[in-house]
């Protein structure tokens, strides 16, 4: 009798352990997918090169960003001109040292000033913040 019963309890519960299963399997992602603000502007993720020594060699700085923009119609404008502003990019970072980048509070500082005179000298638009997402050195 106690056989029965457990087999019978298995076959009920079998469907609803099956779909428990499913459910995480396809659940949600872990990264969190948010909007950004009507004033931000979201840089592409980029690979930029930084000067490691004397020698011309090179190593590669992720780096991801945010501009926060006054109002939405200046960052609307911004916005149409990232291509410009990640080639000015490139073009400041290859000229900073690799070991300042290497201090995690003084990395950070100086990216987001590099960042900020980037986006001055291509647009010719105050950024009134810049946000570093993320920044890792390869």
């Amino acid at each position: 009798m106690l056989k029965i019963f457990l087999a019978a309890a298995l076959v009920v519960a079998a469907p609803a352990m099956a779909s428990a299963g499913e459910s995480k399997a396809k659940g949600p992602a872990n990264e969190i997918q948010a909007r950004v603000a009507p004033n931000y502007v979201q840089l592409p993720k980029m690979r930029l090169a930084v000067i490691v020594d004397n020698n011309r060699t090179y190593s590669m700085l992720e780096l991801e960003a945010w501009l926060v923009m006054e109002n939405p119609e200046d960052a609307a404008k911004l916005g149409s001109m990232k291509t410009k502003i990640t080639a000015m990019m490139k073009e400041r970072f290859i000229h900073y040292n690799w070991e300042a980048f290497k201090d995690p509070d003084a990395g950070f500082v100086l990216a987001k000033k590099v960042v900020k005179l980037a986006v001055d000298d291509a647009s010719h638009q105050p950024v009134k913040d810049v946000l570093i997402r993320s920044m890792i050195l390869r």
